[in-house]
């Protein structure tokens, strides 16, 4: 640390300042201790340059007085280092006594030496009391406007430590609520994925069951009637068609294909719902490397793919789609892709029509992001990238 790193949290403006003061003697001495003393300074006579040199960096250091012979002076030629550790609003002032007709080359050498300050006063002897009062005075209370920039900077700066705590409290409660917010999302898919499951598996066992039996009966009755007036048949459609109902319900509501090890099979049932239900041409590339996303999130890409697909039914004017999935250190990324009308993908009116902004909210909420490009009149490609565990 500099001799001038004190400065930096030192005297106040009102309290007593020092003035620095190098081999002054005989009559500069007396005009010194004098004028000195009634302005209210602390005198501080110094012994040599390198006792200058230290004393530089006192945080009550008000000014230096020195004579032209102080130049001379062994270690002298270390004032300029000491002086350039000075913070941004620190320039001590200086005042020099020297002989009369100093030439421009001592005048040189004194630039050179204090490194170019600005407060720097030359006085020609004999000094005149009145003019050297009225210097020490200047310079003093151009040393208190520094200080007083100082003290502004401290508070700035506290203001700023202060301003800049509260704003990473704040920071880390919402980064902290958004996690909650995801938490509570990802507890919520995976109840609702839960829920899913158990009435796929009502439907399946106890509905269809019911319905296989209500059919057994009605053909029963059917044919103890005779079959009068085909309302057996009728009633058998009825419950043909309720059963085939339950198992698309099924279906749907929890894919079998859920429960294989990748996503492949999971979009393959993708693929072959969109062709039989809406007549829709999948073309699937899953490219698998051995990174297996969790259950919850081979659930919710699945319900992506759906929808998204359903907007190439409901949207593009198209009947066909290209879908690719592929999972790496990043996540699980699906890509669909149509030739189809498109729209513009800048158009926030557009991405709330389709239901992009109500997937992206949804996907954000776990964790993932949904991207969208789209040329009118040439096609849309969504592409949706999802976390590989559900935490």
């Amino acid at each position: 640390m500099g001799p001038l790193a004190s400065l930096s949290n030192g005297t106040t403006p009102a309290q007593r300042l020092a003035a620095l003061v190098l081999t002054p003697v005989g009559r500069d001495a007396e005009l010194v201790g004098r004028v000195l003393t009634d302005d209210d300074l602390e005198v501080v006579s110094l012994p040599d340059a390198p006792g200058l040199c230290t004393s530089v960096g006192r945080p009550d250091a008000g000014a230096v007085v020195l004579t032209g012979e102080a130049l001379s002076l062994p270690g002298i030629e270390v004032l300029a280092e000491a002086l350039a550790g000075e913070p941004d609003w620190s320039e001590l002032p200086f005042v020099l006594f020297v002989d009369a007709g100093w030439s421009a080359g001592d005048y040189l050498g004194l630039t050179g030496l204090l490194g170019g300050r600005r407060h720097v006063t030359v006085l020609e002897r004999p000094i005149q009391p009145v003019a050297f009062r009225s210097v020490v005075r200047l310079a003093v209370e151009a040393r208190r406007q520094q200080l007083r920039v100082r003290d502004l900077l401290d508070r700035v700066q506290r203001f700023n430590a202060e301003l800049q705590d509260r704003v990473d409290e704040q920071t880390a409660a919402l980064r902290d609520r958004a996690h909650q917010v995801e938490s509570l999302a990802r507890s919520l898919s995976e109840a609702e994925l839960r829920e899913r499951e158990r009435v796929a598996q009502l439907l399946h066992d106890d509905v269809q069951q019911t319905l296989y039996g209500l059919k057994i009966h009605v053909d029963l009755l059917s044919r103890a009637a005779g079959g009068a007036d085909g309302l057996g048949d009728r009633v058998e459609g009825y419950v043909d068609e309720a059963i085939n109902q339950t198992r698309l319900l099924a279906t749907e509501l929890h894919p079998p294909s859920l429960f294989d090890d990748g996503v492949g099979a999971a979009l393959g049932w993708v693929a072959d719902y969109a062709r039989q239900r809406y007549g829709l041409t999948v073309h699937l590339d899953v490219t698998s490397a051995g990174t297996m996303p969790s259950h919850g999130v081979r659930s919710l890409l699945t319900r992506v793919a759906r929808e998204l697909l359903f907007n190439v039914v409901k949207h593009a004017g198209t009947g066909e789609a290209w879908v690719r999935a592929w999972c790496d250190a990043e996540g699980c990324h699906l890509s669909v892709r149509d030739e189809g009308e498109g729209f513009d993908d800048h158009d926030s009116a557009d991405a709330t029509g389709l239901g992009l902004s109500e997937l992206r909210h949804r996907l954000g909420l776990a964790g993932g992001q949904l991207e969208v490009d789209s040329v009118p009149h040439q096609g849309t490609t969504v592409t949706a990238v999802l976390p590989l565990a559900d935490a």
